[in-house]
């Protein structure tokens, strides 16, 4: 059954995506977005994704380092009236951008705790700062597959765009800090709320 819920994206959301995609760029990465909590991300409502938290651009499928990323995301959710209600991931490959097992699986996952959620595709070939095309595929689940969200349920800011083409030639990519690099060293924070700043700045 098509799931005809809206979700919108937000600029610290679509921008983490990238910019974590960017900074990785021949490697697959992924992560979590974080929506407003299950009582008011409703299928009336629509979902409002916030902000992405990036997670991995090592070795995705590492259930271990995956159980305490999303444990830890979802304590600090908790305590912000947050919660996890969506995945996203870029492939290795730059003309690859569907998903895969490990995709659908996560995102399944996700979707035992909250629906609808959402899966995001980055789509790697559109990732230069010279694009002016949102650089993502939203999937929804229908049934026991994900299907393409149709575009009329999907709503990207409006300074989405030019913030993350800012931010990309100004190299902040390269402040992107995920799970992976948390986990070599705690003092990075997964937060990242220095990319907030920059975004903030932006605006």
């Amino acid at each position: 059954m098509e799931d005809n819920a809206t979700l919108t994206l937000t600029v610290p959301a679509y921008v983490k995506m990238v910019l974590h995609a960017s900074r990785y760029v021949h490697s697959a990465v992924n992560g979590v977005l974080l929506a407003t909590a299950p009582r008011t991300a409703t299928r009336e409502a629509g979902i409002l994704c916030i902000d992405a938290v990036p997670l991995f651009h090592t070795a995705l499928p590492l259930a271990p380092m995956l159980e305490a990323a999303l444990a830890l995301i979802d304590s600090w959710c908790k305590e912000k009236d947050l919660c996890i209600a969506g995945y996203y991931q870029a492939n290795e490959s730059r003309k690859d951008s569907s998903p895969d097992s490990v995709a659908c699986k996560i995102a399944e996952r996700i979707l035992e705790n909250i629906q609808p959620a959402t899966l995001v595709m980055v789509q790697n070939q559109r990732l230069s700062m010279f694009r002016q095309e949102p650089a993502i595929k939203v999937y929804e689940n229908q049934g026991a597959r994900w299907q393409p969200k149709d575009l009329n349920h999907v709503i990207l800011e409006r300074e989405a765009l030019p913030i993350t083409l800012a931010l990309l030639g100004s190299g902040a990519h390269l402040q992107v800090i995920d799970f992976d690099t948390h986990l070599s060293d705690i003092r990075q924070d997964w937060h990242n709320w220095h990319i907030n700043s920059l975004i903030d700045r932006s605006c």
